[in-house]
């Protein structure tokens, strides 16, 4: 696991479906540069296997192997990020820089939109650049 810090995002699931496609296959949601890891580092739920845990805020992890595994694939559904596996989405708590990102019941709710644009995921209701840089996320 890597500290927290702030990162911008780039994901072939979501560049996908940024615009007019409504799904994508899982992928791992990963950061634009390796930073001082050669594999980079992707949004990861914390935990693996039985000891998953699904209420901890998401975190930055190693990008695991080629074959990525299900504590690191998400989906784009519409302006959800879905966490397939664990029919559970994205979702931030406030649309305040500095929140942390967590896995919720899937549902209607704005704190569950999300925006991506020119390699930067922000929730869809606040597309400054300052909530992509969430220093949780």
């Amino acid at each position: 696991m890597h500290p927290t810090r702030g990162f911008v995002l780039l994901t072939g699931l979501l560049a996908a479906c940024s615009s007019t496609v409504a799904t994508a296959a899982p992928a791992l949601l990963r950061t634009v540069e390796p930073l001082d890891e050669p594999r980079g580092y992707c949004l990861d739920i914390s935990g693996s296997g039985p000891t998953l845990d699904l209420e901890a805020p998401l975190q930055a992890h190693t990008c695991k192997g080629l074959e990525p595994i299900d504590d690191q694939l998400f989906e784009a559904s519409g302006q959800q990020i879905r966490a397939s596996q664990h029919d559970r989405c994205l979702a931030v708590e406030a649309l305040e820089p500095g929140q942390p990102v967590r896995l919720r019941a899937c549902s209607d709710s704005r704190m569950q939109r999300w925006h991506f644009a020119e390699g930067r995921l922000s929730p869809a209701s606040r597309r400054s650049p300052s909530a992509t840089r969430a220093p949780a996320w």
